[in-house]
């Protein structure tokens, strides 16, 4: 038996770690480990685990699921995205100053200070997120909060 039979994600002794720590088991997630191991006698653990799911017993966690990857990788490419366009913002605005005539100054996003319009670019870009330029602040405020904490 290899390793990965062991201790993998469909092995019965990951199934057997999570129920001992407590962990909810996805229905689904347990059909796929229970048909991973066909003809394999199942522990004592495993079987009341499989009666309570099946007697209604086990309730998923309650609350909002985590964010995940997906979201961590949109927020920190945003928070890079920004400092991007407000470094491009600071350097325009030493170059030719603010009171020029701007082609798009009529547009939303062009109000405010630099680190406001970024914002307001950054949220523009990310649009299918919802995010509102405020988000996308916060997000960097907090990200330059924690940097200064570690340094």
């Amino acid at each position: 038996m290899s390793m990965y039979e062991q201790f993998g994600p469909l092995s019965l002794g990951s199934l057997e770690r999570k129920i001992n720590k407590g962990d909810y088991i996805d229905p689904i997630v347990l059909a796929k480990i229970l048909r991973a191991n066909p003809g394999v006698v199942f522990s004592d653990v495993v079987i009341e685990y499989v009666c309570e799911s099946l007697d209604g017993k086990i309730k998923n966690a309650g609350g909002r699921p985590n964010d995940g990857v997906v979201k961590f990788l949109a927020i920190a490419s945003a928070i890079n995205r920004y400092e991007q366009y407000f470094n491009w913002l600071k350097h325009r605005e030493k170059r030719a100053g603010w009171n020029s005539k701007r082609p798009n100054s009529d547009t939303d996003w062009w109000q405010g200070p630099p680190s406001e319009r970024a914002a307001r670019m950054v949220a523009k870009r990310f649009s299918h997120y919802n995010w509102s330029w405020r988000h996308v602040s916060n997000f960097v405020s907090s990200y330059k909060r924690l940097n200064s904490c570690s340094e």
